[in-house]
């Protein structure tokens, strides 16, 4: 994000609106939004805006600020987080998206705690090849790995999360070109990881809800969300979010092993039933036979039923999932923003 202006630079280019004034009339139909704009930029290291705020000039006036190279664009106010990047389940996540690529884990063949390779092997083969003319999004980015993916087959792909430290570590990995973290061994000892993996220049991070996203209707070719469907409160909603991010003819793509957890989704909320499985309902639910009121019409084009999928702990210890991945194309209508 050079820092002279935010005109043709990624951040600039994208069609950034304000969450907190935006409002929407009965059926969903979109009323009003503003642009924000970049008003400040008091942090620069090689071009890039460290610290900083983006403005809702034209409308209410809120200031969202840049923290770390990550705008950070939610209703609630910025609070600065506590605590350590080496504590809670950040090394895990790290290690599960990039693992692949540590020298010493490369060697040690097939089944070693937190091989995700096979799930981004996959993964990557299920991505629409839109080329250099498509804006992706990815929902719930984490640590960044699905969000680079998808900046490799697009012209600039935006990942948005409300862990604000993954963005950090994840728009460091942006800026400096390479992933450097710590990996644990055992619960008292950690080591750094010598990662060969390589990110592209052309993503951006940014703080904000997955279901309430700072865009516009109808701006992505690409809305994925990997293992977040069921990891937040309302699943279907976040279906007709990424539906209404999507230009005609967009794909989504989605992966979830539909491991739910009631104190994070009520089971009304749950994407199953007693005699209907997840990644079925998930298939229903796209081809307008299930839940029809969410107005999804979309065509699978490609569906892998089960992934293997973990979070390594450290070298003796994981939890591992079944992940569905599936990409479907949008069929029909122009895009609305519906909440």
């Amino acid at each position: 994000m050079p820092v002279k202006t935010a005109r043709g630079t990624l951040l600039g280019e994208l069609p950034l609106v304000c969450p907190s004034c935006r409002r929407q009339a009965g059926g969903g139909r979109l009323v009003t939004q503003h642009k924000l704009s970049l008003s400040s930029a008091r942090r620069v290291s090689g071009g890039h805006i460290l610290e900083g705020a983006l403005s809702c000039e034209e409308g209410c006036g809120r200031r969202y600020p840049i923290r770390k190279g990550v705008p950070c664009i939610t209703k609630k106010p910025f609070s600065p987080p506590r605590g350590s990047v080496a504590s809670g389940a950040l090394p895990a996540y790290l290690h599960a998206h990039y693992g692949e690529f540590e020298g010493g884990l490369r060697g040690a063949g097939p089944g070693w705690l937190g091989d995700n390779s096979g799930f981004w092997s996959a993964l990557r083969g299920a991505l629409p090849k839109n080329g250099a003319h498509a804006a992706a999004i990815d929902l719930g980015c984490g640590v960044g790995r699905l969000t680079f993916e998808l900046a490799k087959r697009s012209r600039v792909a935006v990942g948005i999360d409300l862990d604000f430290e993954a963005l950090a570590l994840a728009a460091s990995f942006a800026r400096e070109g390479r992933v450097e973290y710590r990996v644990w061994e055992r619960e008292l000892s950690s080591r750094p990881a010598r990662n060969s993996y390589r990110p592209p220049g052309n993503a951006v991070f940014i703080m904000a809800d997955a279901l309430d996203p700072p865009f516009p209707a109808g701006y992505f070719g690409v809305a994925a969300a990997a293992n977040l469907l069921d990891s937040i409160a309302r699943p279907a909603r976040l279906l007709r979010r990424m539906d209404s991010l999507l230009a005609p003819s967009g794909s989504m793509v989605l992966t979830s092993p539909f491991s739910w957890k009631e104190h994070v989704t009520q089971r009304s909320e749950w994407l199953e039933s007693r005699t209907l499985d997840g990644p079925s309902t998930l298939k229903g639910i796209f081809c307008g036979r299930l839940r029809p009121g969410l107005g999804l019409r979309y065509r699978v084009e490609r569906e892998i039923p089960a992934v293997r999928w973990s979070l390594r702990d450290h070298a003796r210890h994981e939890n591992a999932f079944l992940a569905q991945i599936l990409r479907a194309r949008k069929l029909l209508g122009p895009a609305r923003d519906r909440q």
